[in-house]
């Protein structure tokens, strides 16, 4: 899937020309965010009826503002910190009803792939469009995700040879990288397409992920969700903020 030979093929977008566009997956690509949410909010539930936290349930806007886009650890830290709740870190010995973040995050992984086993992966169908609109024009393309279930995903949905890289929550550990909001996974994306963030094109769903791009230098970011979440993708970054990707004008330069 890697490869180091450079594109000529760009595309513009308001008056601009890029050479590559890099995805989020979960809820970007593949319409995974939702079992997401699912899996974390099952948790929490877990530890409001069984640990003496108190109520930590999730709604939607704590997702957003704490989780969303964010590698595993970093989602559940920020989320129990918003609550002032303290979890020892936890060993590999420990038991497996042990209260640490070890176990949490295990069965975090447990239950999305639970929500995976009885749901599938439905794919977002204009962005899956889009991407195989800019393979034909041979506009490079790669995916960015802070999950370490991303091959899976994307091998369970048959999008695997739809992207020329990929980097994940695997990469993330393995390379040492700082996940979202900080910029690292978007540019060993770009670096491994031997492109500069400057010509590339960023879609994200997350906060987490637009600030990511703008605090890289990422030429474009644009934010795609519901309406309700505009204001919050512009406010953190995004330059254009879209319900459906097949909103953005692309044309071949």
């Amino acid at each position: 899937m890697h490869t180091d030979t450079p594109s000529r093929a760009s595309i513009m977008i308001g008056g601009k020309v890029f050479r590559a566009v890099l995805f989020d997956m979960d809820g970007v690509v593949t319409d995974t965010a939702r079992l997401h949410l699912s899996a974390w909010r099952r948790l929490f539930q877990d530890l409001t009826e069984h640990s003496d936290m108190g109520n930590v349930e999730l709604s939607d806007d704590d997702y957003r503002r704490y989780i969303d886009g964010k590698d595993r650890r970093r989602g559940l830290m920020s989320y129990l910190d918003s609550r002032h709740a303290v979890v020892p870190p936890g060993t590999p010995d420990d038991s497996p009803n042990a209260m640490t973040i070890r176990n949490l995050l295990r069965r975090k992984n447990t239950y999305f792939l639970d929500e995976l086993g009885r749901s599938g992966v439905e794919v977002i169908a204009p962005t899956v469009r889009w991407i195989q609109q800019l393979r034909s024009m041979g506009v490079r393309t790669a995916v960015v995700s802070a999950s370490k279930n991303a091959r899976y995903v994307l091998d369970r949905a048959g999008l695997t040879d739809y992207f020329d890289t990929r980097v994940d929550g695997i990469d993330t550990a393995k390379l040492g990288l700082r996940g979202k909001p900080d910029p690292d996974t978007y540019a060993e994306a770009a670096r491994r397409l031997s492109m500069s963030p400057s010509e590339c094109v960023v879609v994200e769903d997350a906060t987490a992920g637009i600030r990511a791009a703008r605090s890289g230098g990422f030429g474009l970011c644009v934010g795609l969700g519901p309406a309700e979440n505009f204001a919050a993708l512009t406010e953190s970054g995004a330059d254009v903020a879209v319900s459906d990707i097949s909103q953005i004008d692309c044309p071949r330069t």
